[in-house]
């Protein structure tokens, strides 16, 4: 879906949008793994606090674990396209 609004945005312009389209597609579905693997940590964190904790403290401990897990990836992610 990404792909044909990005061609068809470039298509308006009078340009050949296909490349770009297939770009933002694959750039999305990297952003979603990494937010996947995240959602993964958050779960098995607040699957294991849950049960010695109240639970919004769980849920907050598994929010913040979400985001630095997220981020790190995101970050050796750019680090490592850098360093290419």
């Amino acid at each position: 879906m990404i792909e044909k609004h990005e061609r068809q945005r470039k298509q308006k312009k009078g340009l050949h949008g296909k490349e770009r389209g297939t770009d933002a597609a694959a750039i999305d579905s990297i952003g979603a793994a990494m937010g996947s693997i995240g959602l993964m940590a958050f779960a098995g964190l607040c699957w294991w606090l849950i049960r010695r904790y109240p639970a919004p403290l769980a849920l907050g401990g598994g929010t913040v674990t979400w985001l630095v897990v997220s981020f790190g990836i995101w970050f050796i992610r750019q680090r490592r396209r850098r360093l290419l």
